[in-house]
């Protein structure tokens, strides 16, 4: 009973995240053409019957109108598929509406907290969403095929109270393997989501560092890390897939075996009608199908865990975290007491982190690959929520210039005015233009198309200094945002800047390119990964 309760919880869970209107009426239509279905099956049993025993002991009204009706047959084999395809029908549109709405969470979710990784990202969109609705679907599927058993349970009890206690010491002895089948099934699937998330995870390092695996010749250890947990992935799959059928196929196999003995060696037909039989192998059908469904709902109840854990990260971030505005002082950012994880980490990439950083000022970031510059950079500007501490901030407006700025399709004014809600004049943004030299033959048209391919790397991070100055920002945050301009085109962005009151953060390998006020370096101690600033 707490099991089940417990299942209800979640289902209301899922209900009030995902907002899927007309959920309890989906259910409950559910649950009725289960009970139509279960009557149309038994009609069409019993009419099939009197063709070969006209002396059936049925005395239900409505029954004897269809058995007397043979005509009727035809309607009802129609009505029965009519009614079978609606319920399919409605549980997967239920189900698709809830997968929908939980993509949408998602992303909203990564927009607002920020601690999730790409692979983390696009595995909890594309595939966790899916799991968590096939809960829902499940749960649908199992209230209505326990409906249908409980219906097809009484009319045999009805109908042979004797031989239905046979059967029902063979359903008890199911009881055992099927619980032992579920705890199989649901840890296969426990492997399943585990092994999935690695591959994604390895995906996107191999996709994000593709030259540096190409040049350094190292896709052979990189794909070997692949194949193992793809090879791990499709091993829990078939073990899932394996245990899954062979807690559906067993009922029927079960039960059909114990008719079968009973009536070969103990002459068991004699207590048997045709319409018993029928009706008997429907309802093992459906105690196969139930078995399916709680096969999909303890699956998919896995992935329950990992969104409980995702909607817990975003309270926890919004409960212990607060961000201050604070006009009129000397420093632009301040950081304390700030603690920091990726959502799929188990440790912190930083702990108790203590910064300021002083208004009008240029800071250089420095450290080693992985250290967390870019982490860190998105702490400072309040992209990255920590789990714990305070940001504290005075700019008014933040411009953000990274080692590949994003380059929408359309225009070269679409893109440079991206994200800007002033009114900017042609003549404004072509001075810009100009003056940083965008275009070396200075020929060139606002309404001209470009894309990332028609432009070079160097042009991409231009106009992404431009969009950035021409929003009248007043602090700057830089991540290897002039690794791909010549020098030339540095001294000339350099200059641009100085003419500006601009608070300046800057992410760099470089350092000695620029002229700075302070460096803070990033230290990694190699034995517990802790990282310290050191300015």
């Amino acid at each position: 009973m707490n099991k089940f309760k417990y299942f209800i919880d979640d289902i209301l869970f899922v209900s009030k995240l995902t907002q899927v209107s007309n959920k309890k009426l989906r259910i409950f239509l559910s649950v009725l053409i289960a009970n139509v279905t279960v009557l149309m099956d038994i009609l069409i049993i019993l009419i099939f019957s009197t063709f070969f025993n006209s002396e059936l002991s049925v005395s239900n009204k409505l029954i004897i109108y269809f058995i007397s009706n043979q005509a009727t047959l035809p309607l009802l084999v129609i009505m029965r598929f009519l009614f079978v395809l609606l319920d399919k029908l409605n549980l997967k549109y239920l189900q698709l509406q809830v997968s929908k709405n939980l993509k949408s969470f998602f992303l909203d979710e990564t927009f607002k907290k920020s601690n999730y990784t790409i692979g983390d990202t696009t595995y909890f969109i594309n595939q966790l969403t899916d799991h968590v609705s096939y809960f829902y679907g499940a749960f649908g599927l199992v209230m209505s095929s326990s409906i249908q058993m409980i219906v097809y349970a009484l009319f045999l009890v009805s109908t042979n109270y004797d031989a239905v206690l046979v059967f029902l010491l063979t359903s008890l002895v199911l009881f055992f393997p099927t619980k032992y089948l579920l705890k199989k099934g649901r840890k296969s699937m426990d492997d399943t989501f585990k092994f999935g998330q690695k591959i994604n995870q390895n995906t996107q390092r191999v996709i994000e560092n593709i030259y540096l695996i190409k040049i350094l010749n190292t896709y052979k250890k990189e794909f070997e890390k692949f194949s193992k947990n793809n090879s791990l992935f499709a091993k829990s799959q078939f073990k899932n897939y394996y245990f899954n059928n062979l807690n559906s196929l067993i009922p029927n196999f079960l039960v059909t075996f114990t008719l079968s003995m009973l009536i070969i060696f103990f002459n068991f037909i004699k207590y048997l009608s045709l319409e018993f039989i029928g009706v008997t192998l429907r309802l093992v059908q459906t105690l196969g199908v139930l078995n399916n469904g709680l096969n999909m709902l303890i699956n998919s109840h896995v992935h329950m865990d990992n969104l409980k854990q995702i909607v817990e990260n975003s309270k926890s971030i919004k409960d212990s975290q607060e961000i201050h505005e604070v006009i009129d002082k000397e420093n632009i950012v301040e950081l304390e007491n700030v603690h920091f994880r990726f959502f799929s980490e188990n440790e912190n990439i930083f702990d108790s982190l203590n910064l300021n950083i002083k208004k009008n000022t240029h800071t250089v970031i420095t450290g080693p690959n992985g250290s967390g510059k870019s982490t860190l950079l998105g702490i400072i500007a309040g992209i990255l929520i920590p789990g714990q501490g305070q940001i504290r901030h005075s700019f008014k407006k933040i411009g953000y210039v990274g080692v590949k700025p994003l380059i929408i399709d359309g225009t070269l004014k679409e893109n440079i005015l991206y994200g800007n809600k002033e009114k900017v004049s042609d003549e404004v943004i072509i001075k810009y233009i100009n003056e940083l030299m965008l275009f070396n033959e200075n020929e060139f048209d606002l309404s001209m198309k470009v894309s990332s391919l028609s432009l070079s790397s160097g042009q991409i991070q231009k106009i992404g200094f431009i969009r950035a100055l021409i929003s009248k920002i007043d602090f700057l945050i830089l991540d290897e945002s002039t690794s791909n301009l010549d020098d030339n085109s540095k001294l000339l962005l350099f200059n641009m800047i100085k003419e500006r009151e601009l608070s300046i953060v800057n992410s760099t390998h470089n350092p000695q390119d620029f002229d700075y006020d302070l460096e803070i370096k990033i230290k990694v101690d190699p034995a517990n990964k802790k990282r310290s600033l050191i300015t």
